[in-house]
């Protein structure tokens, strides 16, 4: 049996609809810090980007634990979004714009620190693997929930940069998409431990 978790009732029953054929997965509602599940239940816990929206990740981690026998395998993947690189004719105002909006994200930098938060839970056999992502559309973007309207407001609030500066960069973004020649890379950590 596969069980699915999440916190918001509109993506579990989103979640159920799509299973609805299956006999072998559950979804339920559920807190990542506070599973109803007894010690011990499952084989493997995996998550992919969910940590970063979490205000204490290493509890959410210590949680999976918790439930997964021991000698189970506990996976995370997770983003490191302060490395997000895009190619851009103003490198400084793209930096600058980029920095602006990965204020507003809850854990930026998690993937850069999943694999010592894996060793902090006391797991064993810790590896990481981190993987390139490619960005060839600002489509790509948009659908990673980037959104980078907040920061254009708020360098201009701040008088860091213009707004003119921060629109035409958006406008070359868009520009390089729709001609096939955008490009960026931002690194997914996987990262693997197993419960003692």
């Amino acid at each position: 049996m596969v069980v699915g978790i999440d916190a918001a009732q509109a993506l579990v029953d989103t979640a159920r609809r799509r299973m609805a054929a299956t006999t072998w997965v559950k979804v339920e509602q559920a807190d990542a810090y506070h599973m109803a599940y007894p010690d011990n239940t499952f084989d493997v816990a995996h998550c992919e980007r969910v940590l970063i929206h979490l205000e204490h990740p290493r509890l959410a981690l210590r949680e999976m634990a918790r439930v997964v026998k021991p000698g189970g395998r506990i996976v995370a993947a997770e983003p490191d979004w302060g490395g997000l690189q895009l190619a851009a004719s103003d490198p400084v105002a793209a930096t600058t714009l980029l920095q602006a909006w990965l204020r507003g994200l809850t854990q930026p930098r998690l993937g850069l620190e999943l694999y010592d938060h894996f060793a902090e839970v006391g797991l064993a056999d810790v590896a990481a693997t981190p993987l390139a992502t490619d960005l060839t559309d600002i489509a790509d973007l948009l659908g990673y929930g980037v959104n980078l309207e907040r920061a254009v407001a708020e360098l201009d609030a701040a008088g860091v940069m213009t707004v003119a500066r921060s629109r035409a960069l958006l406008d070359e973004w868009s520009s390089t998409s729709a001609r096939h020649r955008f490009f960026g890379y931002v690194a997914m950590i996987v990262v693997a431990g197993r419960k003692r």
